[in-house]
């Protein structure tokens, strides 16, 4: 059977090119065709409007649904401590991951004041043998109460994971809940925002931490024609309310779903980078959990995330793992195995700035009681340039005299009386 994602692509490219809708208020004029609609969203109806007011159409993968390259089943690996640690939220130690509920909107503006509407709610979870995903739309603002009574129970009572949902889903969905005189405190919820998660992990290598680009780059996924543009959604919506017109529509019930699908495949990928459960992970989303894993306190897991990312780093990003390695060592008090990170940089000649140099210097100095062998470093870092650093050029000549000073005295002894 043919899977109903591909299905929902092949009807929408049939559609043609998405529009702007004109911006004048809209004012719904003809009843929706909302069976239609459920058709061409390729899910099952599941609540019909005519009966409560909001429709809600239900998709289901099997657990080794791949979204790009990232398998859904990835999240359900994932360990309870890790998903705290991407949240900074120790609520999620003790949270089981097959409990998440992953949650995307659609609205009618970027604002979270009371003049914005949401109008759809994709809710994605993990159930027996698969993954189902259940969008809630509201077809007209009349029905909005028992809309989100459906979303209230969609929801449940679990923890939340999203993509910058922290900051806008949640609170406008709690304004539109306190609207209707209900209260539903999401902003209060444990709560994976991925947004942080990915700035952490993905910075490195990508040029920016929308959605759409973490998706394409870390999990392969490359949207087609049948998507639409996030800033013409709202423009769609208003387009339906004053026409009843559902085409371009079902292209905004394909993008909520694919964002839905992203965040359990990019939470998946994102836990198990952090675990080490990649097979080949780029150096720099290891060296990324290197970084969050020592920011917890978790410094042998970040030890390993550091030395695995020098497997394959090159050049200067492999000269900045060598470097937080090393002062990841000095921090441990593993003076001996963090000066043979610094002699493998200084080496490596990447040591641009002169840090390992002087860490190099001063384990040779103060802890080897090596004045030559410190001099020799210091010596080199200043014929070789590694002293870019502001001050760094004074710093070791200054740390130069010194040693000249310390190893004289050694040569001459003390005088006698």
């Amino acid at each position: 059977m043919e899977p109903a994602v591909d299905r929902l692509r092949r009807t929408l490219r049939s559609l043609g090119e998405p529009r702007l809708a004109p911006a004048e208020e809209p004012v719904q004029k003809r009843p929706p065709e909302l069976g239609r609609l459920a058709d061409l969203a390729g899910g099952e109806i599941v609540v019909e409007a005519e009966r409560t007011g909001y429709l809600a159409v239900r998709h289901v993968y099997p657990v080794e649904h791949r979204h790009g390259h990232a398998p859904l089943s990835l999240a359900l690996e994932a360990r309870p401590e890790t998903l705290g640690l991407l949240a900074r939220d120790a609520r999620l130690d003790s949270m089981d991951p097959s409990s998440a509920v992953y949650f995307d909107t659609e609205t009618t503006g970027l604002g979270t004041a009371t003049g914005t509407l949401v109008f759809l709610v994709g809710v994605g979870r993990f159930v027996t043998g698969g993954f189902e995903v259940t969008q809630y739309f509201l077809p007209g603002p009349d029905g909005e109460k028992a809309f989100l009574g459906g979303v209230r129970e969609g929801l449940g009572e679990t923890f939340l994971v999203s993509y910058n949902g922290k900051c806008f889903d949640a609170p406008l969905l709690q304004t539109r809940y306190l609207l209707q005189r209900e209260r539903l405190a999401l902003t209060r919820w444990p709560h994976l925002d991925l947004l942080r998660a990915a700035r952490g992990l993905y910075r490195a290598r990508v040029p920016d931490c929308r959605l759409g680009t973490i998706e394409r780059m870390v999990l392969g996924v490359e949207r087609e024609e049948a998507d639409v543009p996030g800033f013409l959604i709202p423009g769609i919506y208003f387009d339906y309310l004053r026409s009843g017109a559902v085409e371009e529509l079902a292209r905004v019930f394909y993008h909520n779903l694919l964002d839905v699908l992203s965040l359990a495949g990019l939470g998946g990928a994102a836990a198990a980078t952090m675990e080490g459960r990649l097979a080949s992970p780029p150096a720099s989303d290891l060296s990324g959990a290197g970084r969050l894993l020592e920011l917890a306190g978790r410094d042998a897991e970040a030890e390993a995330s550091y030395r695995r990312a020098l497997l394959t780093a090159r050049g200067e990003e492999r000269a900045a793992m060598l470097r937080r390695l090393g002062f990841l060592l000095k921090r441990q008090r593993e003076h001996v195995r963090a000066a043979e990170v610094w002699n493998a940089l200084v080496e490596s000649g990447t040591d641009r700035d002169g840090v390992a140099h002087t860490e190099l210097a001063k384990h040779l100095e103060h802890r080897i009681r090596d004045y030559t062998e410190a001099l020799a470093v210091v010596e080199m870092a200043l014929q070789s340039g590694a002293h870019r650093a502001p001050g760094m050029r004074a710093a070791l000549e200054h740390r130069k005299a010194r040693l000249l000073a310390k190893q004289a005295s050694r040569l001459t002894g003390p005088r006698p009386d």
